[in-house]
């Protein structure tokens, strides 16, 4: 029987070893263990209100979402030529447009608070404890169920959320935008949207129309 060629060694030799090198299955307990650290650290930030850190904490098309939404909204003409952006974060559209995804997130969730003075102060008492980790049916996707304990107007508040969490290519775990952020986004946006019609519809209509009709008799 011939024995193989050399160069048919080497091809049978290198195989498994490019298979295995291709792409090594992420351990699950060192993905876990990234996973409740990114988070720890994204809470940890809120809770003390540092919104630009909370930021990098975030996947870039989260924050880049949130910025589409909102950036409409801050254009709107607030009342007397004033925009809601001017109004909320005392920017213009043209200083909004010099910041970053992280920076505008940043604003965004400054004025909230400032809208919101109680936040702050029921964030600083807060305590958020993660409970576990779940992964998705897609790869690279991640839920991360925590407890918030926290005290508003004396009484005391628990409750269970769930974060979104993505893996990129180089498998760093991620934030994707929290429900609490994107509703406090949407309330924002259907307010002005309520705003803007009202201001048309004001506008819309005949000169003289808003004053009471004359009763009969006068």
């Amino acid at each position: 029987m011939r024995s193989p060629t050399p160069w048919l060694l080497l091809i049978a030799l290198l195989l498994p070893t490019s298979a295995l090198a291709g792409k090594k299955k992420p351990d699950r307990a060192a993905q876990e263990a990234q996973i409740l650290e990114t988070h720890q650290q994204y809470i940890a930030a809120v809770v003390r209100s540092d919104w630009n850190t909370a930021a990098t904490y975030f996947d870039a098309s989260a924050l880049t979402s949130l910025r589409g939404m909102m950036e409409p909204v801050f254009a709107t003409d607030g009342g007397d030529g004033t925009t809601v952006g001017k109004l909320m974060l005392g920017l213009e559209v043209d200083e909004l447009a010099t910041l970053n995804d992280a920076q505008f997130f940043g604003a965004f969730m400054e004025a909230i608070v400032a809208m919101n003075p109680g936040v702050a102060e029921a964030m600083e008492g807060a305590t958020m404890e993660e409970q576990g980790v779940a992964f998705g049916k897609e790869p690279g996707e991640a839920f991360v169920v925590y407890e918030l304990r926290m005290e508003a107007n004396g009484a005391e508040l628990t409750k269970y959320a769930v974060t979104a969490m993505v893996r990129d290519d180089v498998d760093h775990w991620a934030l994707q935008m929290t429900g609490e952020v994107k509703g406090m986004a949407e309330m924002l946006a259907q307010s002005a949207a309520r705003h803007r019609e009202a201001s048309a519809d004001e506008a819309a209509a005949p000169e003289g129309a808003s004053e009471a009709a004359p009763t009969e008799g006068n």
